[in-house]
């Protein structure tokens, strides 16, 4: 997984190395896994996208560990165009996550 973070030359807090910000990344990952968010986030697009082949997840905490967020890319067999899908997931008590998905808005172009 690749991250890129803003740096502000006026934060005073310390910068982590890339190695840090990696290693940081994976446990994060490993933490998301344990939950079981990793295996609902693809069942819950699965289930909303059907046909879609998934071309790149990244998984991780928002901001906060309350809410892990999805950014997922895709394509359907029929399309190469690669789309993409953000979804997450709100922390409501110690063992329930809610989906947090919003439907796509028809444009009439």
């Amino acid at each position: 997984m690749q991250e890129e973070l803003d740096r502000d030359n006026d934060d005073p807090s310390p910068q982590l190395s890339e190695e840090e910000v990696r290693r940081q990344l994976e446990q994060d990952l490993d933490e998301i896994k344990n939950l079981g968010l990793v295996q609902r986030a693809f069942d819950e697009f699965a289930a909303r996208i059907p046909r879609a082949t998934v071309q790149q997840a990244r998984i991780g905490y928002f901001v906060t560990k309350d809410v892990v967020w999805c950014d997922f890319r895709y394509t359907f067999e029929a399309d190469s165009k690669e789309q993409q899908k953000e979804f997450g997931f709100r922390k409501k008590t110690e063992n329930e996550w809610e989906l947090m998905w919003q439907a796509e808005q028809k444009h009439d172009d």
